[in-house]
This record gives structure tokens, C-alpha cells and sequence, in this order.
């Protein structure tokens, strides 16, 4: 039995994009969060936090899928509808 390298590779190719399929977020539409601005403002503070760059990607599409103006305007409106 001869070794084949590139039976191998193609075989290592379809096992990583089966993994990457199944590892994939569920598709949804970011424009029906039904996370309206409110009209009552309260004092806001400072707080620092990390994030993977990918998130940070996620919550500024979504934000700016919603209407909102920062980010972070955003992430306050979404857990205080939690």
C-alpha cells in the first residue's frame, strides 16, 4: 500500500470544514431584536472590560443593525431587557 499525501490533506480539509460547520453560531435576523431605545436616561459610569476581537465584531454589527449609536449604548439597552 502506497502512501497517498494528498488523499491525506483532502481528508484533513474535510474534517476541519466539518468542524467548522458544526461550530458555526445559528443563523438570525439581527434586525428583529425588538431592543428599543428608551426615552428615560439615567447617569451612566465608566467600567472596562475584555472582549474577544470577534465579540467586539458581533455587538457592533448588531448595533448598528438596531439603530444604536455606540456599542455600548446597545449592550446597556440588551441586559436591562434581560
Amino acid at each position: 500500500m502506497a502512501f497517498n499525501k494528498y488523499k491525506d490533506v483532502n481528508d484533513n480539509r474535510e474534517n476541519i470544514n466539518k468542524a467548522l460547520e458544526e461550530a458555526k453560531s445559528p443563523d438570525f435576523n439581527t434586525r428583529n431584536l425588538g431592543i428599543l431605545k428608551p426615552n428615560k436616561k439615567e447617569k451612566k459610569a465608566r467600567f472596562q472590560f475584555t472582549l474577544e476581537p470577534s465579540v467586539r465584531k458581533k455587538i457592533e454589527k448588531l448595533a448598528n443593525d438596531n439603530g444604536y449609536s455606540s456599542s455600548s449604548e446597545f449592550l446597556n439597552e440588551l441586559i436591562k431587557n434581560i
